[in-house]
């Protein structure tokens, strides 16, 4: 029979050389990735702010700020650079909204980058990124309008669980019409 559908396996000596192939291949592929897989880990700002002692609360407290930095850098080109970053340790079931990080932008404000992290109490850090995120339009009407370009990008971290900390950073290019920036005190 010359039909290729009927021919005989392989004797079983070629196959434990491909296993042995393959275990090889996996295993240099994984050697080769070991060093990535670190790269998941939160950012060093992200583990001295989980080092930081609680601030004092009540009980009914869902989730306190361990850490908040806010940068702004006007370019040469006279746009704007934005950073934000924050870093937040649940402490009850209530808490877990602040692991949903939410960005609103218009055609004027540009997200350039969006992570967010979660260090849980046991196990490996969490890294969630940009192309995680979830983008669409802002529901409703805004001041009446029927019609906008602003959209929203939502990131929802992982494992934003009582006992866990949870951070993220947006970085943000803005075009504004005025050099201005509006700081609200507490």
């Amino acid at each position: 029979m010359n039909n290729k559908l009927s021919c005989s396996p392989a004797p079983p000596r070629c196959r434990i050389k491909m296993r042995h192939l393959a275990f090889a291949a996996a295993a240099t592929a994984f050697l080769v990735c070991a060093p990535s897989l670190r790269a998941n880990d939160a950012p060093p700002w992200m583990h001295e702010a989980m080092n930081t002692p609680i601030p004092a609360h009540d009980e009914k407290t869902d989730a306190v700020v361990l850490y908040a930095e806010d940068i702004l850098t006007v370019q040469p080109n006279g746009k704007l650079k934005r950073t934000e970053r924050r870093v937040y340790k649940i402490l009850r079931p209530g808490g877990k909204g602040f692991g949903t990080v939410t960005v609103y932008f218009d055609p004027e404000t540009r997200i350039t980058a969006l992570h967010g992290w979660c260090i849980p109490a046991q196990g490996k850090d969490y890294e969630v990124k940009d192309k995680d995120a979830i983008e669409t339009a802002l529901p409703g009407l805004l001041d009446g309008n029927l019609a906008t370009d602003e959209r929203v990008k939502i990131l929802a971290i992982p494992a934003s669980d009582p006992g866990n900390v949870v951070g993220y950073e947006i970085e943000q290019e803005l075009r504004p019409y005025v050099l201005q920036v509006n700081w609200d005190f507490q």
